[in-house]
């Protein structure tokens, strides 16, 4: 009974991974057009019990703490028939638009959040950035790419950082932390920063 629950609240009976995923564990190592997969094994095997599935830890802070978490983002058209997740929903629904900006949590962490039915939750996100060089830089303009789990994407650029432009002497560091709305709970982001180096 234990197993079976672990199975379908998590693992599933068979997954499908990155060539590298389990070495490496990187979020980027990702099964592309992962949903489109799914679609070929249920017509192949001529069933409904597939269903795609994107995981990834994360940190989640409240006004007094900050938990731990795992994020999964799924079809919510299949999820019942491969999981026990949607039946174990005691406030609002399971998800039921793979378009929506909607996210299921846990009572335990709605209660540590105070969240409820309906509000919203911003993904944030805190960046450290070290000068390891031999001499001073400024942070000039940074570039990201955010992308929910539908493949939405939307780019940011700008002069500095949180409305600055951080000068750093050699072994110093700047950290700041931002946020992004996404459309679903799901998301990945990447991008770079640029820097001018100051010669005494």
């Amino acid at each position: 009974m234990m197993i079976e629950n672990t199975v379908r609240a998590q693992t599933g009976h068979l997954q499908i991974q990155a060539p590298g995923y389990k070495d490496g564990l990187k979020m980027r190592q990702v099964v592309p057009g992962v949903a489109a997969l799914a679609a070929d094994l249920r017509r192949e095997l001529g069933s409904d019990e597939v269903a795609a599935r994107a995981s990834a830890f994360a940190l989640v802070s409240s006004e007094e703490r900050s938990y731990g978490l795992m994020i999964s983002g799924v079809e919510p058209q299949f999820e019942a028939r491969v999981s026990s997740l949607p039946g174990l929903v005691t406030e609002g629904r399971f998800l039921d638009d793979p378009t929506a900006g909607e996210i299921v949590i846990g009572s335990v962490l709605s209660r540590n959040l105070r969240a409820g039915v309906g509000d919203e939750l911003t993904f944030s996100y805190t960046i450290t950035i070290h000068n390891t060089g031999g001499e001073p830089a400024k942070l000039l303009r940074r570039h990201w790419v955010i992308t929910d789990a539908n493949g939405k994407v939307e780019e940011v650029s700008g002069e500095g950082v949180v409305g600055e432009q951080p000068y750093l002497k050699p072994g110093e560091a700047f950290r700041y932390t931002s946020g992004a709305m996404l459309d679903t709970p799901v998301g990945s982001m990447e991008g770079e920063e640029q820097t001018v180096h100051y010669i005494p």
